[in-house]
């Protein structure tokens, strides 16, 4: 979420679950629906992730979903004009990229993911850049030579993604050509957390050896 500075401060506690657990919530079902699956939340940020499933589209469903995202977000700002909140404003950067998954055992029993590798410093500078570009969503060009058919493009603008400076180019979408890709079906073994799936399988790799 852009623009949240003194967002904590200037709302009562009610007011500030209020708004975050309906953004959340929409943005949670978007993602979902598309085949994602949101990875961890950091203060007004939360990273998903496209493609723990295997599937060919990951690109185009990444890019529907974060222009989707948009689209509900306007919907919430004019449910929360109607009570008086201030409007709420979104960034969101698309990459892709490998990344290793890890499960991650919380105190409480709950299996919980966690994204690393160089993909996810590379997607959270392209998200950065849309304060740069005054953008709201922007793709790496990873993503973009993936789309089926070119997607309409506003701007364009390089990032560093080295130390050397070397420069990665990234568009801003506002619109994909095309029809959205059907919205994937769980099977029954995608109905047990990804987090258990991945450790399920790390014992059964292990044991294996």
């Amino acid at each position: 979420i852009r623009g949240t500075t003194n967002f904590d401060e200037a709302n009562f506690p009610y007011d500030i679950i209020y708004v975050m657990s309906r953004y959340f919530h929409r943005m949670d079902k978007v993602i979902g629906e598309y085949g994602g699956v949101i990875n961890n939340y950091t203060g007004w940020r939360l990273m998903a992730l496209f493609g723990t499933e295997d599937d060919d589209r990951v690109p185009e469903r990444s890019v529907w979903a974060g222009l989707e995202m948009l689209k509900a977000l306007q919907e919430l700002n004019s449910d929360l004009s109607k009570l008086s909140y201030n409007p709420l404003n979104l960034s969101i950067g698309v990459h892709y990229g490998t990344a290793i998954i890890l499960p991650v055992s919380c105190s409480a029993g709950m299996q919980r993911i966690t994204a690393l590798g160089r993909a996810i410093e590379v997607v959270g500078r392209v998200e950065s850049a849309n304060r740069k570009l005054g953008s709201e969503l922007l793709v790496s060009n990873s993503i973009y030579k993936r789309l089926p058919q070119p997607p309409v493009i506003h701007r364009h603008g390089e990032i560093d993604v080295t130390k050397k400076g070397t420069k990665y180019p990234v568009f801003e979408v506002i619109q994909m050509v095309g029809d959205p890709p059907e919205k994937p079906e769980k099977t029954t073994g995608q109905n047990t957390p990804l987090g258990q799936r991945i450790a399920a399988f790390m014992q059964k790799f292990g044991r294996s050896r």
